[in-house]
């Protein structure tokens, strides 16, 4: 008997030795890095777009779709990671209703290109590339939707919905009416240096963070008109989507994302221009247990941003919810999924404020990869 407490004794200590001595999952990080991180997504997030159109309809844009944006590992300090999604939460007799596509894609940014031509000025080059495992690839039959995501490469863009320089992937399987499939493209722009896309802030993002940006993409959505009063049809397919940035803040277990709902603007005189009308920044604390699995955690509208070129506003007009992840493209989540998961900001434009809400990340990714 004596022998075996002791014999369990040095097990547990072996067992505290090992928790000790682990590395950690994330680092933290100084205010200045988040800061850094936060502004070169953000001029990241301004030269993207994300379009969902109706094949057979000409460049109609439909919907109001979702492009998040985040920093990777692979590829040095200039690879980005991204995921466009669909709106597809509706409002059904039922109650809330979600299914969607999505597009997954990588985006890498280099300071000098190598052309064919030794006489040409190297320039900066951006390569994109779709991940076509991790996405829904359309068949362009008639009223079939799908994904267009752009990014303006020239030095000032105007309007990243219609890029004079422009690097541009989809989710077609074949040619619609109006456009060829574009599993991978690159082009070259001053754009990318002038923006400081090369670089990276601080070299301290770790797997585990990549983990994270990866869940939070696949279990965040923001839905435009899901909860919006009113009579059928009250949700005008007018153009508008949401670029959404991903970083992590100084504490360990914190993370951010960052809003940015784009609208069309049409004056008096003159073409129309898509223009970024708000930016809304999410905070996320995540809890883990020392194997590494996500447990509890919440969500919180944060009242302003980092300094930049943009103002913040306050809970965004639109309700943000986090859900289970979905199969893309084949499930669909109903009422009782929304209700387990969160939800918070306005449910709709003049609505109550909800500032917070509670995670619960085991339930969420219990049937999941991430579990």
């Amino acid at each position: 008997m004596r022998a075996a407490s002791c014999l369990m004794s040095a097990s547990a200590f072996l067992l505290f030795a090992r928790l000790a001595n682990a590395v950690p999952l994330t680092n933290p990080l100084t205010d200045g890095q988040v800061t850094c991180d936060e502004l070169q997504l953000e001029r990241l997030a301004l030269r993207a777009a994300v379009v969902e159109r109706l094949s057979g309809n000409g460049v109609e844009p439909v919907d109001h779709p979702s492009l998040f944006l985040w920093r990777t590992l692979e590829g040095g300090g200039g690879a980005y990671s991204a995921l466009a999604v669909e709106d597809g939460v509706m409002d059904t007799p039922g109650g809330l209703l979600r299914s969607e596509t999505q597009l997954a894609l990588d985006l890498v940014f280099h300071s000098v290109g190598d052309r064919l031509n030794p006489a040409r000025a190297l320039l900066p080059q951006a390569t994109s590339v779709r991940r076509e495992h991790d996405s829904n690839l359309i068949a362009p039959q008639p009223l079939a939707r799908y994904l267009t995501v752009t990014v303006a490469l020239e030095p000032s863009p105007q309007d990243p919905f219609r890029p004079l320089i422009p690097l541009q992937i989809n989710d077609l399987a074949a040619a619609s009416d109006v456009e060829q499939p574009a599993a991978h493209g690159d082009a070259a722009g001053s754009g990318i240096t002038q923006d400081a896309l090369t670089s990276s802030c601080e070299d301290l993002l770790t797997p585990f963070d990549q983990r994270i940006f990866s869940i939070l993409s696949r279990t965040v959505r923001v839905s435009q008109c899901a909860l919006l009063s009113g009579p059928l049809g009250a949700c005008t397919q007018d153009g508008s989507a949401y670029n959404i940035t991903l970083f992590r803040e100084a504490d360990p277990q914190t993370y951010r994302a960052n809003v940015y709902e784009y609208d069309e603007f049409c004056p008096d005189t003159g073409p129309c221009t898509n223009v970024v009308v708000s930016k809304v920044a999410y905070e996320f604390k995540m809890s883990w247990d020392a194997t590494g699995r996500v447990t509890t955690g919440e969500v919180k509208v944060l009242p302003a941003c980092a300094a930049g070129t943009l103002p913040c506003s306050y809970g965004g007009g639109y309700p943000l919810f986090v859900l289970p992840p979905l199969w893309a493209g084949h499930g669909h989540q109903g009422q009782h999924l929304f209700e387990v998961g969160a939800r918070v900001g306005n449910d709709e434009p003049g609505a109550p404020l909800r500032p917070q809400a509670a995670i619960n990340w085991q339930l969420l990714l219990a049937n999941s990869a991430w579990n």
